[in-house]
């Protein structure tokens, strides 16, 4: 039942607001996007990972020359979090599913705040957690 409930926890987590308005804090400015547009490609490299404010973003992959859509993030979420551990390769496309603003924080920006903020770094684990666990649940 415990290890149900800490699934469970992690499946449904988000970031803390805490969290929240320490990214916000370092941001590098807004983007808004109409539906269907492009905020990476699969094979690009990025210096940003991006924060929704709010809409929906399609996570997209190409397989077998077919284009599947494994996941959608949200409000309060972050999108290429993954990029900031690859050199800032995008392994996948993002599209906007909906009009979609949100905030461009720099991956150099982002690896000093969690280099500096051990609490932020823990949360920044359990939230990529319950990504993959998410995307696993997709599949």
């Amino acid at each position: 039942m415990l290890f149900q409930e800490m699934q469970e926890n992690i499946s449904n987590s988000k970031l803390p607001l805490d969290l929240i308005e320490k990214i916000k804090s370092i941001s590098s400015g807004f983007f808004n996007l109409n539906k269907n547009e492009l905020l990476f490609k699969e094979g690009d490299i990025t210096k940003y990972i991006y924060f929704i404010e709010k809409g929906d973003v399609a996570l997209k992959k190409i397989k077998n020359k077919s284009e599947i859509d494994f996941l959608h993030l949200s409000n309060n979420e972050l999108i290429g979090i993954d990029s900031v551990y690859i050199e800032g390769y995008c392994n996948y496309s993002a599209f906007t599913s909906t009009s979609t603003r949100g905030l461009k924080i720099l991956i150099t920006d982002f690896i000093e705040l969690i280099t500096e903020h051990k609490v932020a770094s823990l949360e920044l684990m359990k939230y990529l957690s319950s990504i993959l666990n998410r995307i696993e649940n997709n599949i």
